[in-house]
């Protein structure tokens, strides 16, 4: 089947700074890191700490024809690695489309969170590689894909179905407000939300997450247009609530199919929401 297309996001750009350092590798570890030219993404946790060389391409094998997920700057494979022979989701990155719209921040923090998080309820980052061209995000595989194409299919699911799904997006946003510092995942919505094998709930796609500072409310304008909480549209600040927001406007469109905020421009959804 093929994925309908996602919702389109908004969100501010991060300046990037022309006099960014290069990443520093030492020396004991020169001989087992990708030769690249201008490395943005710190090495990976077993890497830095000598437990393997890190990945590249030709240690995985495609498992399908084609991807399985697009995004606004990547793709998303199934492949299997050719030596443990597990299978896993690969998000490539595409390194010049990051650049270009100033996220190299963003992405660091991406990656930075999801090495934090190991929840059942939440997608497995295993490891990453990085190499001239893209960056690689080794990912547990979700075996029955996003909600968002389920959905689009059924046109709209049972209430027992919807509270299920619910209770287990629950448990993961509970388990990501319950770090320190907690950590708002600021883009919860069904093309976002994964199926495992048993049809257990997968939240992915942490682009927009980050760390929730008690004493500062988040600033920054991000998200997916129809989810938009009425303080993020006129940036006010915001805090964890931001994701009770998104709980709330998921469940609506999973019962009904439908997002329960629309209008014919974004002007007009933005004026429905607050009012």
């Amino acid at each position: 089947l093929k994925t309908p297309k996602p919702r389109g996001r908004v969100g501010v750009r991060f300046k990037l700074d022309s006099k960014m350092k290069p990443i520093e590798i030492p020396a004991e570890l020169r001989g087992r890191v990708n030769n690249v030219k201008r490395r943005i993404l710190f090495l990976s946790p077993s890497v830095k700490s000598g437990q393997e060389r890190e990945c590249r391409k030709d240690d995985f094998e495609s498992l399908a024809n084609s991807n399985i997920g697009v995004g606004g700057f990547g793709k998303v494979y199934k492949v299997r690695h050719k030596v443990s022979r597990n299978v896993y989701a690969i998000k490539v990155i595409n390194k010049a489309k990051i650049i270009e719209h100033d996220l190299i921040e963003q992405i660091k923090l991406e990656v930075e969170i999801m090495y934090k998080l190991d929840n059942k309820y939440v997608v497995k980052l295993y490891n990453h590689y990085e190499d001239d061209d893209s960056f690689y995000l080794i990912l547990e595989f979700a075996p029955k894909g996003q909600i968002y194409t389920r959905l689009k299919r059924e046109g709209r699911f049972t209430e027992r179905v919807a509270a299920q799904f619910l209770r287990e997006v629950i448990e993961a946003v509970k388990y990501l407000h319950s770090q320190e510092p907690p950590i708002i995942h600021r883009d919860i919505k069904p093309e976002n939300i994964l199926l495992d094998a048993d049809d257990a709930v997968k939240l992915a796609d942490f682009g927009w997450s980050n760390f929730f500072n008690e004493n500062r409310e988040r600033m920054t304008y991000c998200g997916t247009p129809e989810y938009l909480a009425p303080e993020m549209i006129k940036q006010s600040g915001h805090d964890k609530s931001l994701d009770i927001w998104n709980l709330g406007v998921l469940l609506f469109e999973l019962l009904t199919g439908n997002p329960p905020f629309i209008g014919k421009d974004q002007k007009e959804l933005f004026d429905n929401i607050l009012h």
